[in-house]
């Protein structure tokens, strides 16, 4: 069978037994985020070499690559949601996935950074050095005693020289101690002083996946300086909240039901002020504006969003600000089908107020979609969640303000090294309250992976509300009140369980939204567990479309195959090509995801009468080509 074999990386368990033992929050092994830059990204341009100085990045610039005006390669995964407290917005992360999201499959070398070449034979140097933030872990894997980051520098032969280096450590990391540590290192050996000067980091880990995690920011290059943990910079720090005061999207529906108590009244910033001095922050270039981006309309035009004119921040500190800001949305805008609204703020955008190179992260820019579904994530999983073992489920909590129909929920599976498309699990919706049972029940589904069937690595695999055998669709009625959407862990699978995408730019609290059982009857909020990290589950409920389009699987035998008869009394002929004939693998599951019999298909003729008479599923798995064939089969 085409499964590969993973060790699970445990963030952390902050929550207590037994639940502890059957929900987990683990790293990715693949960044779709990079593996759609990647495939989407333009051909990477010559670096152009530098002939002056200050070299600066902060990596405040929106994009999953480094830009090409200071790096040559684009390993590292440039994010706004991995680190924890950055100096500024926007890091360079570092871990075991290569330049296309997957992993590098070995222990040793992993992402290297390496910088443009700089011209040092120009300038009469003096106190010439290096300066950078660095971060291990942030809201990622811990890298071990055996994880490292290095800093080198190239010298006139072409050789790298080793300057600096940092190791991970063993045992548990609790995320309180995660810090951003300071550091800087001198260029003055006459070696390194020459024309094509260059320096880089590189880390060495696992390979495992997005492991053993190292965060680099504010990197820069001065000469005659020498450098401290102060200067000339007021930086944002982590990306604002959109407009809707509960979610990241909502069906245009329920947008228009009271648009006003959907909106956001208080906007929270996070700013460091990297000034030796305290500073104001309330200047007249402090602007908010709120933009309708498909009809262009201004919904709140640009202003002040400081309501205290002089409001300080201490030397070398960060400050949280509360933005309290009324706006409206016009009622016209309420009939157009889809609305996108774009949020931006800018501080102190004054050249003359800040350092070469630091202008970027004055910037903040953050996106809400009014739809036809409901979101709490931003669309990019930063770590995956799962239920572990058979029975154990997890729901979502949303809010119909109208009656409304539910006819599709979208999940977001992230890749893994191991290949979970062979698990079952069941969909399921609840009205009112999680003690109730199921209004609805998707029995014995697949996970599907989106990137098979659509020109997408970063997308949701949509399920409709469907009986599971006849396809006969059965969108659910929503009456105005909470409602639930979430899947219960069929396959009896504790260490490989099916994963779904968890967002870490989630705001809001919203962990009370999430929900946890182990037996389907007795649930808790993941809020009331103080379980960390605090992220949203990227499942959504699809609302008022009645034609929600399923998400198939693409397989490159399917049109060819077919199971025959069925229902049957336990005889079952099985027509696939005929080149597949020795390299397919029959798989038999009973309704609780076991597996009853297994065997090589030698035969078209296969003789399942030893069965009791129920409902069983048939996987068929090719060895040669991994094309995948589920479906239902009916003994009596």
């Amino acid at each position: 069978m085409y499964l590969y074999h993973y060790l699970a990386i445990i963030i952390c368990f902050c929550i207590v037994p037994p639940i502890e033992a059957q929900i987990e929050v683990s790293a990715l092994d693949y960044n779709h985020v990079i593996r759609q830059a990647k495939k989407n990204a333009p051909l990477q341009k010559r670096s152009v070499p530098l002939d002056t100085l200050p070299f600066v990045d902060d990596f405040a610039l929106e994009g999953a690559f480094p830009i090409t005006d200071r790096w040559e390669n684009d390993q590292v995964f440039v994010n706004q949601s991995l680190a924890i407290d950055p100096p500024s917005i926007g890091v360079a992360t570092f871990d075991g996935l290569d330049n296309t999201g997957s992993p590098y499959g070995r222990q040793g070398s992993g992402d290297t950074l390496t910088s443009v070449a700089i011209n040092l034979d120009n300038i009469a140097v003096n106190d010439l050095y290096i300066s950078y933030f660095v971060q291990p872990k942030g809201f990622g894997d811990q890298p071990e005693l055996t994880d490292s980051l290095l800093l080198e520098f190239k010298d006139a032969a072409g050789s790298w020289i080793l300057q600096k280096s940092y190791t991970g450590k063993d045992g548990f990391f609790p995320l309180d101690s995660v810090k951003f540590t300071f550091d800087f290192v001198e260029i003055k050996s006459l070696g390194f002083i020459h024309d094509d000067f260059q320096f880089r980091f590189r880390n060495k880990s696992s390979g495992k996946g997005a492991v053993d995690l190292w965060h680099l920011d504010m990197i820069r290059i001065y000469n005659n300086q020498v450098p401290t943990e102060t200067f000339k910079d007021l930086a944002f720090q982590y990306p604002s909240e959109g407009i809707l005061n509960r979610y990241t999207a909502m069906p245009i529906n329920q947008f228009g039901t009271e648009t006003a108590q959907h909106l956001r009244s208080e906007f929270n910033l996070d700013i460091f002020n990297h000034f030796d001095v305290g500073r104001p922050i309330g200047s007249d270039n402090s602007l908010m504006e709120i933009r309708e981006l498909n009809t262009g309309q201004l919904v709140s035009a640009p202003s002040q969003f400081l309501t205290v004119q002089n409001l300080d921040i201490g030397p070398n500190q960060s400050l949280a600000v509360a933005v309290q800001k009324e706006f409206s949305v016009p009622s016209s805008l309420t009939n157009e089908e889809h609305l996108l609204f774009e949020t931006t703020f800018i501080i102190d955008p004054v050249v003359a107020d800040n350092d070469p190179g630091l202008l970027d992260n004055n910037f903040i820019r953050t996106r809400t979609v009014i739809d036809d579904y409901y979101a709490y994530d931003d669309g990019v999983a930063e770590l995956r969640i799962a239920a572990k073992g058979g029975g154990s489920h997890i729901a979502v909590e949303f809010q119909a303000y109208t009656e409304e129909t539910l006819s599709a929920i979208e999940i977001h599976f992230p890749r893994v090294n191991r290949d979970v498309s062979d698990q079952f699990f069941n969909l399921k919706v609840w009205q009112g309250s999680l003690e109730t049972e199921p209004v609805f029940i998707g029995e014995i589904l697949n996970p599907i992976y989106v990137d098979n069937t659509s020109d997408t690595l970063q997308g949701f695999t949509t399920y409709r509300l469907q009986e599971s055998f006849t396809g006969i669709l059965q969108p659910v009625d929503i009456s105005p009140g909470p409602f639930f959407i979430g899947w219960e862990q069929v396959t009896d699978e504790f260490e490989n369980a099916i994963p779904v995408g968890y967002d870490l730019n989630a705001s809001g609290n919203v962990g009370r939204y999430n929900h946890f059982s182990s037996d389907g009857e007795n649930w808790v909020s993941l809020e009331s567990l103080s379980f960390t990290p605090e992220g949203a589950i990227m499942i959504r409920p699809v609302m008022g479309v009645e034609n929600a389009i399923n998400t198939s699987i693409d397989n490159k035998v399917e049109r060819n195959i077919g199971i025959y008869p069925n229902p049957t009394t336990g005889r079952v002929n099985i027509k696939i090509p005929e080149a597949d004939n020795f390299s397919t693998q029959i798989y038999v599951y009973d309704l609780q995801g076991r597996a009853v019999h297994e065997q090589v298909l030698n035969s078209e003729d296969i003789n399942l009468s030893f069965l009791s008479p129920g409902i069983y599923f048939i996987n068929l798995v090719n060895e040669t080509n991994h094309s995948f064939y589920h479906e239902k089969l009916i003994i009596h």
